[in-house]
């Protein structure tokens, strides 16, 4: 009894922190952002519940016990889904050898003003690699305009033909995309529409990997993973972004 107690505590506390978090600047849940307040009060009272419980009295007491353990096992599934998500976005961001003919997809990942983030520039460097070592694969750079005034795809090719040496007739730009689902299906179609291999090197960042190739799937192109690094300063961001976006990702981007 004392290590379930101990369990559903854990998992409820790290359940109410997660809620909590979603209130974090720059953690990029857009399609979240009006549901904020609501996660955060909800967390706070996951986290507070045992103290609150005891308010009511001896009157309502037995009412109170129902609730503490309903709500902690609840918690104790969400914690196990999120352990189960998050050893899924680990291995689903490993990386896979993509056939020769395979047309290289490399996804925005924000910019910093004018110039890539550091996160974009590490799939800069991941796409102007394999570019080079594949002298007859496409590219296909795909992202859209956020607030600055050149799009993701645009300075991806200026860095690919200026610090690789990559031929810009070798780079097709999609710079109309502002979330992953747009990149694969905006990607998807030019890959249709220019006749190229359907078999794609998806390059994007590690954490980042598994809901891109679920979103490259629904399209009807087949990925292969090149995962690239990610900023350690900005990883535990990054993997906490990855828990919301793939569960809304599954239910709502068709």
């Amino acid at each position: 009894m004392e290590a379930r107690t101990a369990v559903s505590s854990i998992a409820r506390n790290v359940v109410g922190l997660l809620l909590i978090a979603t209130a974090i600047p720059n953690l990029g849940l857009k399609a979240l952002t009006r549901f904020v307040p609501l996660f955060v009060v909800t967390g706070i009272i996951m986290i507070a519940l045992p103290i609150l419980l005891k308010l009511p009295g001896q009157r309502f007491q037995k009412l109170s016990r129902r609730v503490f353990w309903g709500v902690s096992s609840a918690c104790l599934v969400i914690f196990g889904g999120l352990i189960i998500e998050s050893c899924a976005i680990i291995f689903g961001g490993l990386g896979q050898q993509p056939p020769e003919d395979a047309t290289v997809v490399v996804l925005g990942e924000g910019m910093m003003g004018d110039q890539p983030s550091t996160n974009l520039m590490l799939s800069i460097e991941k796409a102007g690699d394999y570019l080079q070592a594949h002298p007859h694969a496409v590219c296909v750079a795909s992202g859209g305009m956020r607030g600055t005034t050149t799009t993701e795809a645009r300075a991806m090719r200026e860095v690919l033909v200026s610090n690789y040496g990559i031929r810009s007739s070798r780079i097709i730009l999609e710079d109309r995309s502002q979330t992953t689902f747009e990149n694969m299906k905006y990607s998807a179609a030019i890959i249709q529409q220019k006749g190229l291999s359907k078999n794609i090197a998806l390059i994007t960042p590690n954490y980042h990997m598994l809901r891109a190739k679920i979103l490259a799937d629904r399209q009807g192109v087949h990925p292969y993973g090149i995962p690239a690094a990610t900023h350690l300063q900005w990883q535990w961001r990054d993997y906490l972004r990855a828990l919301f976006a793939l569960p809304k990702s599954l239910l709502f981007d068709r």
